[in-house]
């Protein structure tokens, strides 16, 4: 079958990717929605071969000479870019359905098995909404606190940016039933440098329920998928009893 390389270039004439394809638009669009160095490419160039194992020793070949920046794969010798660290930083991305650009910071944000408990009693403290939440629990989850297992539900934010970003985050153990913010939009990459996210690594900020989340006292590392609230009120011993008197037996 034939089968064509290709090369990507930059705007200064970098090479970033060489690649092989069957289907040249196909690739194409693929590229466009995961790689974030796509975005980068301004030119490209082709050339087709008889078969898909003449384009792969071409392939070969091609990689460990030119050493495009963006290839691992045969590219010996040539630093790994890995993806970023976040720090709320500037990340770049693109709307799906738009195509419109965003520069904004984003982070994560934990919520307890996305209950609206805290939300109905807002008008508590922090340690009468833990409280109500425990309760809830107990009336309607008890297996949750039995296995020390709470399911969090993370979303993807931003606190500054033209427009806010609220969309479900991806890699989550237990997929939510929205979309999630891959769907709406481009991988991101750093506004400076053009190296593609980290989710495991972006910014925790506990602060959707601020007071709810002071007195848990504890906050989850990135997309961790549960909570363990029976080993958390264990570990305090005697530093909350009138939680541990609500949970009782349970604990």
């Amino acid at each position: 079958m034939l089968t064509s390389l290709y090369r990507f270039y930059d705007a200064t004439g970098a090479l970033l990717y060489i690649g092989i394809t069957n289907s040249i638009p196909r690739r194409l669009g693929e590229h466009d929605e995961r790689k974030p160095w796509f975005a980068h490419s301004v030119r490209a160039t082709f050339e087709h071969h008889p078969s898909r194992a003449a384009a792969l020793t071409a392939e070969k070949k091609a990689i460990k000479k030119e050493r495009p920046k963006y290839n691992i794969v045969h590219n010996h010798g040539r630093r790994v870019t890995r993806p970023a660290a976040a720090t709320g930083g500037q990340w770049l991305f693109q709307s799906r359905e738009s195509g419109v650009e965003r520069c904004t910071d984003l982070y994560l944000y934990p919520e307890l098995d996305g209950s609206a408990v805290v939300d109905e009693y807002h008008y508590l403290d922090g340690e009468g909404q833990f409280e109500e939440y425990v309760q809830y629990l107990q009336r309607r989850h008890p297996e949750w606190l039995q296995a020390d297992a709470i399911p969090i539900v993370w979303t993807v934010r931003s606190k500054t940016g033209d427009s806010d970003v609220y969309e479900a985050a991806p890699f989550q153990q237990s997929e939510p039933p929205w979309r999630d913010f891959l769907t709406h939009f481009t991988w991101p990459a750093d506004a400076r440098t053009g190296e593609p996210l980290d989710w495991y690594r972006l910014p925790v900020a506990n602060d959707r329920f601020p007071e709810f989340a002071a007195a848990l006292a504890w906050t989850p590392s990135p997309l961790q998928p549960t909570c363990p609230l029976r080993s958390i009120l264990n570990s305090r011993d005697g530093c909350i009893q009138p939680i541990r008197r609500i949970v009782g037996a349970t604990i």
